[in-house]
Order: C-alpha cells, then sequence, then structure tokens
C-alpha cells in the first residue's frame, strides 16, 4: 500500500513538472476517466456479477492499453494503431468494460462451483461462501470462543465454528451504548 502511494505520488509529481498546460492536465484526467473508471462505475450500478478481481484486471489492462495508443502532450509515442476509422479511446473503454465483464464472469465461476478453493479468495469480494467452511483466523479474539463451538478437523488441524452466527456482529461499537442509553431512557418518559 505504501509502495502504491509512494508510485502514484511520484507519477502526480513527474506528470506535473512535465506538462506545460493546466488544460493539458483536465484533458489527461477526463481521458483516463472515460477508458479507465467509467467501464468499473457501469458494471458496478448495472451488472449485478462483477467483483473486484474484473475491476482490478481492467484496471490494469485499461491503462496498459491507454498508454500503447500514446499520447502526444506527454511525448508518448503510440505503439499500436487501431485503424484510420476506429476511435482509439472508446476502443480502449470497450476492452476495459469486456475485461471487468470476462474476468469477473471467471472469478465467480472459479469461486462458487469450488473449482478454487475459498482461501485463495484474497480480495474477500465473493459472497456466498459460508462461515462454516472458512476456517477461524488465529488473532487474540479467538481465545474469547469456548472451546464447545470449536470444531478441530484431525487431518489439517484447522478449527471451524459449529455456530456461525456468533460470529455476526460480534464486533463492538460505542453507537450501541448509545442508542441503549437513547431507548432506555425513552421508554422511562414514556411511563
Amino acid at each position: 500500500m505504501r509502495l502504491g502511494i509512494f508510485l502514484v505520488g511520484a507519477g502526480a509529481a513527474g506528470i506535473g513538472i512535465l506538462v506545460s498546460s493546466i488544460y493539458v492536465l483536465w484533458y489527461l484526467c477526463s481521458d483516463l476517466v472515460y477508458v479507465i473508471l467509467f467501464p468499473q462505475l457501469l458494471c458496478v450500478v448495472y451488472v449485478p456479477h462483477t467483483n473486484t478481481y474484473g475491476s482490478l484486471s481492467a484496471y490494469i489492462i485499461g491503462f496498459i492499453f491507454r498508454i500503447l495508443i500514446g499520447e502526444p502532450s506527454l511525448s508518448i509515442p503510440a505503439l499500436v494503431h487501431f485503424g484510420r476509422y476506429i476511435p482509439p479511446k472508446t476502443l480502449c473503454m470497450l476492452i476495459s468494460l469486456s475485461t471487468t465483464l470476462l474476468v469477473s464472469l471467471i472469478a465467480k465461476i472459479l469461486f462458487e462451483k469450488r473449482i478454487l478453493s475459498p482461501q485463495l479468495d484474497i480480495l474477500h469480494c465473493l459472497v456466498d461462501i459460508p462461515n462454516e467452511i472458512l476456517p477461524l483466523k488465529e488473532s487474540t479474539t479467538t481465545d474469547e470462543f469456548n472451546q464447545q463451538y470449536r470444531i478441530v478437523n484431525k487431518q489439517t488441524g484447522q478449527q471451524y465454528l459449529t455456530e456461525p452466527t456468533m460470529m455476526i456482529n460480534s464486533s463492538y461499537s460505542p453507537s450501541q451504548d448509545t442508542l441503549n442509553t437513547y431507548a432506555s431512557s425513552s421508554t422511562n418518559l414514556n411511563k
């Protein structure tokens, strides 16, 4: 994360130093929004099966294709030419859109049909994986659970919950105390 922040900051500083006009920066920003972010927004709003795997791969593919078609204002030569009658930025946007749809669908099928193990879902973006098949992660809070709610798989040594409902809303929030105090005070006033 820190490396990513540093690289994006260095890239932004480099572009800011190299570009001579603010208009060029606005044009470049709108161009990147059209090619990279618009397909993701479209998919998030209108396509229910899209996920982080599709969005991340489309971001990378869209950015690579946008760099490959070149940008004269940044002195980036065009390495790929799509032809005279094909708008290159729109084609990059369509490539990014199709990448989002295709990779999301493949990831969804692979995880839901259990071709890939749920533990390989490193981005934790796919839903409908039952809690009882996900192993507990070791942390300081696992000691709070009684041993009667754990099952240990003797072959793998992994721990599983027998009652997955114990994990739902188990975190403490100060707002819960505020709401409880408000509810009890309003009940006392009504009496």
